[in-house]
């Protein structure tokens, strides 16, 4: 330890100066992080908390050239690898992949999609009303695989599930299974439709027997 008073170097655990008899005063540690004085035997300092004991790494000195990554010092402007300016931003063409292309069916001939589920292409000609989805509702979903027609179960959701089949029914089942042609699948809707309306009309009528026998009944006194 130096004193300040005669410049004499005295060993660290003197407190007074050998030469002159001056009071040794411990000079206070700066931080190395961020500069503030820390009092002597204090390890982390009181501001940033950095353990004065232990030296600061330094940054390294090197940087990257952008273009092909290799290691150049930072006052170099080109990069000796490839003579890129490391000074400018590099803007690197992104090459997007070519767009997946379906095959196309022969001409004249539209691709059976059928089963296929959400990927599965809606032809126009099947679109329409479904009187077999509408009128049998959970029945019609056994049949063509429609798990969504089981909400029909729920009462007070039946009759808007019920429009719901018989305007989405035909899409539906188309996704759900596999046909072997449009023809087939509007054959069989056909046939699901014929069993509807049939249901629909025998159901009308048993309710207008009912009615009217309730009616001629109430009619006689008993």
């Amino acid at each position: 330890m130096r004193c300040s008073q005669c410049g004499t170097e005295n060993t660290d655990e003197m407190k007074f100066c050998t030469d002159c008899g001056a009071k040794l005063v411990v000079p206070p540690i700066t931080c190395p992080k961020c500069g503030a004085e820390v009092s002597p035997g204090v390890r982390f300092c009181g501001q940033c908390g950095q353990d004065v004991t232990q030296p600061i790494e330094e940054e390294a000195t090197t940087t990257t050239c952008p273009e092909c990554g290799a290691e150049i010092s930072p006052e170099v402007k080109f990069c000796g690898q490839c003579g890129q300016d490391v000074t400018q931003t590099v803007v690197k063409e992104v090459t997007k992949p070519a767009p997946r292309v379906r095959p196309r069916a022969e001409a004249g001939v539209e691709e059976n999609t059928s089963g296929q589920g959400s990927l599965a292409v809606i032809p126009e000609e099947i679109r329409g009303w479904n009187w077999g989805a509408f009128v049998l509702g959970w029945i019609w979903g056994i049949g063509n695989n429609v798990r969504l027609a089981f909400l029909g179960l729920i009462p007070f959701a039946a009759p808007i599930m019920a429009v719901i089949l018989g305007l989405k029914g035909n899409e539906w089942a188309w996704r759900s299974k596999r046909y072997d042609s449009i023809e087939r699948f509007k054959a069989t809707q056909d046939n699901w439709s014929k069993w509807g309306i049939w249901v629909l009309i025998g159901g009308a009528a048993l309710f207008l027997l009912i009615i009217l026998f309730r009616t001629v009944v109430g009619s006689y006194p008993l």
